[in-house]
């Protein structure tokens, strides 16, 4: 007879077990999850952002230190930038233009 007491009380407690995690939990869990990882992404995107402006400043400031846009040869245009070398205007190859002609 103690015997099948001590039985059904070890049955007992690992029923309890199973039952200690409330469904809440259950269901928050992956919600926290995505909510956590938005987050980081969007935090990652901001820095991201930051950076590429930093950047951006940094190519205007050079772009001003080029002779490019004072030459007669420059015009400013996105498809051709200079009619002498198109593949070196406002770059640092442009500082030393042998070709450079003054407005």
């Amino acid at each position: 007879m103690i015997e099948a007491d001590l039985s059904k009380a070890a049955k007992n407690n690992t029923k309890q077990q199973f039952a200690d995690i409330p469904l809440v939990a259950v269901f928050l869990a992956p919600v926290c999850f995505m909510i956590v990882w938005a987050v980081v992404v969007l935090i990652v995107s901001q820095v991201r952002k930051v950076v590429e402006v930093k950047n951006a400043i940094v190519t205007i400031n050079n772009l001003k230190q080029h002779p490019c846009k004072n030459c007669q040869f420059f015009n400013d245009n996105n498809y051709l930038k200079c009619t002498v070398h198109p593949d070196t205007a406002l770059t640092k190859e442009a500082l030393n233009c042998s070709d450079y002609l003054s407005q």
